[in-house]
């Protein structure tokens, strides 16, 4: 984009849609409708494919229906008895948040135990709705009379695939509602499996429920009996001990050195606490910051003293400003300040040392104490040591009775678990049979259908606008030169051209057919273009003219032959020359035998005036033809000799037509261009390609060539992709035979 920028600076205001025109081509708008338009027929039709593709997809479609049902799964029980842990073990889903209950039952309702389950009680095996053919598929039917046990792996492999399909399971969020749906070409198949599969789930939960608590009363019976024993046990281990010991109605923490120790370790805490805080003063006495001081000391004579002591450097400060250091009264208020700073230092030494006399006799009491304290352990742990197997055995008692009691709790809530048919599961809505089909939808797949062929059909006209990489019409070479089309060259057939060679052997391809054949609508197009051309110069019309294009075979020689010869209808002198030195073709073309040309008249070996040539049936028009190949072409465009000859020609003739070789692969039509009054730039539809037409304008606008317009050659008007028609048929009469210069 900086290219197109420094373009834009170049060629002025009147050219700033030379860099509005280069943006991003992809994200603009311009181009994106632009490329719609140019691909609208092709949109339109893949648009149209789509919705057919939908319509034909719901009529051939078998319509299926939906059964469904909403299960409502209790956190509790349904019955009233609070299981507590219990409940939990028999279902299996302690530790989960509600949200993963609800995950897992649903998981459980899609599983192959339950819908094989179904499948066994409807026989689906045998159901034509459920286990036909499918598209792409073998029938899944058993034969009638065989019982299910008799279906192979592979095939019961297959339905539960199927079935799994057909079956969709979802908890509603934020609720404890199981939402099942099953999809069928028969609606009474639909409900039937849902209802049948809400019955299995409730069966399978209750039974899974029943078993884990009859799982869980036999270990508890066992548990039981092993636990009573060692209760016994341990009741006749604690007697023995207690009377081997002495031990009467007392324990560990009943005695004397307990009750004493509680009590010193009280103090020890708080002269801790206290020691604590001296220490804390003392080490902000130490600081000797007054302020600080101060906050833990408000009576002292410290913030008298900070007082005086600012009162007398202000004092001092106004008085020393005004009168000098040596003023009787400076030197008075200096004695004062110096009293007041050493009264200061002694208050805070003072109170530095009364604060350290506290903490190190906090500290001397918190010692003691801590001695007193580790003391009284001692003759603690002594005297409570014959206690510790006491303890042991009380508590190992204590807590075999306890888990007894716990246990034999837990048997008699599994005995009554064990004995009731409770279930956590409702029915909330059991499904009925649907009176209306799911599928298809018809207005969701012809939207699906319209959308998606839209979408098709638009990537597919950017995939193809990619993908092309050639102009096509003018406004797509507008779009890659930022310049405007002058002239519009027509396309024509070349059996015309073989037609008319028959007729009048003279007559070749690239020969000056706009005045051979004059009512053409080529001739027309040429005489459009000459009348464009003398008006793109304000004032006077160019007399040197430049005609070049981007790359080989665009038409410029074709161009530039006819463009001469209209010019010289018009009574002008022209004269064509070829600057192509490394492939002039104008010579051969013309069916001239010329003795030298351009290159020899830069050279200096010849003149030009002994070299132009008057081209057959064409008034007022020579040609000079390009003469031998030099070994630099460019050097010789850059010569002063080049200079003096343009000076010649715009003294003899009215117009000089320079047929120069393609800019983008050499750089003689660059050269040139800056000695020219006016370059026409030829791009051919359909095979000039974009990118090297953009680079072709660049070279040019980067050595200021005044660019007047694009010529847009062998263009089609039969083609109507942009809504409009190029064609001069209902104001020109045609010759019988048309013909082709395009080439």
């Amino acid at each position: 984009m900086e290219k197109f920028s420094q373009i834009e600076n170049v060629q002025g205001a009147s050219r700033t849609s030379w860099a509005d025109v280069q943006e991003d081509r992809e994200a603009d708008l311009l181009h994106v409708l632009y490329v719609l338009r140019r691909h609208l027929q092709m949109i339109i039709g893949v648009t149209a494919f789509g919705v057919l593709v939908a319509i034909l997809f719901c009529l051939f479609m078998k319509p299926r229906y939906e059964g469904m049902a909403d299960l409502n799964v209790h956190p509790e029980e349904s019955a009233a008895l609070d299981m507590g842990a219990l409940g939990d073990l028999a279902t299996g889903a302690g530790g989960l948040d509600w949200s993963s209950k609800l995950e897992t039952q649903a998981r459980i309702l899609k599983s192959d135990t339950l819908a094989w389950d179904v499948i066994s009680q409807l026989r689906l095996d045998q159901n034509e709705a459920f286990a036909t053919k499918s598209l792409f598929g073998r029938s899944l039917q058993t034969p009638v009379g065989k019982d299910v046990s008799s279906v192979d792996e592979a095939r019961k492999s297959k339905l539960l695939t199927r079935f799994s399909k057909a079956l969709r399971v979802e908890a509603v969020p934020k609720t404890q509602v199981i939402e099942i749906r099953f999809r069928s070409t028969d609606p009474a198949l639909a409900a039937k499996v849902v209802n049948t599969l809400t019955s299995s789930y409730m069966h399978h939960n209750f039974m899974t429920r029943f078993e884990a608590t009859m799982q869980a009363s036999a270990w508890l019976q066992q548990r039981l009996t092993e636990l009573k024993n060692n209760v016994e046990e341990s009741q006749r281990k604690l007697a023995e001990y207690q009377s081997k010991a002495n031990i009467i109605g007392t324990d560990e923490t009943d005695n004397l050195a307990v009750s004493d120790l509680t009590d010193v370790s009280k103090q020890l805490t708080d002269a801790e606490s206290d020691r604590i805080m001296k220490e804390a003063k003392y080490r902000l006495a130490q600081t000797g910051n007054p302020e600080l001081i101060g906050t833990i000391l408000p009576d002292s004579v410290l913030p008298v003293l900070r007082s005086q002591e600012a009162d007398l450097r202000n004092q001092l400060a106004q008085y020393s400003t005004k009168f000098g250091s040596n003023y009787p009264k400076v030197i008075q208020l200096n004695n004062q300040l110096a009293q007041t700073d050493a009264s200061l230092k002694k208050e805070i030494r003072d109170i530095e040392e009364r604060f350290r006399t506290e903490y190190e006799s906090a500290k001397r009491t918190e010692d003691q104490l801590r001695a007193s304290v580790e003391n009284r352990k001692k003759e603690a742990f002594s005297q409570s040591a014959k206690f510790s197997q006491y303890d042991i055995l009380k508590n190992e008692v204590a807590s075999g009775r306890s888990l007894y009691e716990d246990l034999l709790r837990k048997l008699n809530e599994a005995g009554i678990a064990a004995g009731l048919k409770s279930t956590n599961v409702d029915v909330i809505d059991p499904s009925a049979v649907p009176q209306l089909p799911v599928l298809p939808n018809v207005p969701l797949f012809i939207a699906l259908g319209l959308f998606g062929g839209a979408f098709l059909g638009v990537c597919s006209a950017f995939v193809k606008e990619s993908i092309d990489q050639t102009i096509s019409s003018p406004e797509d070479a507008e779009e890659m030169a930022g310049i405007s089309t002058i002239g519009l060259i027509p396309h024509f057939s070349m059996e015309g051209l073989n037609a008319l060679a028959t007729e009048n052997q003279s007559v070749l391809a690239r020969v000056p057919l706009a005045a051979d054949r004059p009512q053409s609508k080529l001739a027309e197009a040429f005489r459009a273009l000459r009348t464009s051309l003398l008006l793109a110069n304000a004032g006077a019309p160019p007399k040197v003219i430049m005609i070049t294009s981007a790359q080989p075979g665009d038409g410029k020689s074709t161009v530039s032959v006819n463009i001469s010869a209209v010019l010289a209808q018009s009574g002008a002198r022209v004269l064509l020359v070829d600057a192509d030195l490394r492939r002039g073709v104008l010579a051969r073309n013309l069916k001239v035998m010329p003795e030298g040309g351009l290159s020899e008249c830069l050279a200096g070996r010849k003149s030009w005036r002994d070299l132009i040539i008057p081209v057959n049936g064409v008034a007022n028009m020579w040609v000079l033809p390009a003469g031998h190949r030099p070994p630099s072409p460019a050097d010789l465009f850059t010569s002063n000799k080049m200079e003096e000859i343009l000076n010649e020609w715009r003294g003899a003739f009215d117009h000089v037509v320079i047929d120069t070789p393609p800019v983008v692969a050499v750089t003689d039509g660059v050269v040139l261009s800056q000695k020219t009054d006016a370059v026409l730039l030829i791009a051919r539809a359909s095979r000039t390609g974009r990118h090297p037409l953009r680079h072709a304008r660049m070279l040019l606008a980067k050595v200021r060539a005044n660019v007047v317009g694009l010529v847009v050659n062998d263009f089609d008007a039969k083609a109507k992709y942009y809504g409009y028609s190029y064609s001069y048929d209902k104001y020109y009469v045609e010759d019988k035979t048309e013909t082709t210069v395009n080439n």
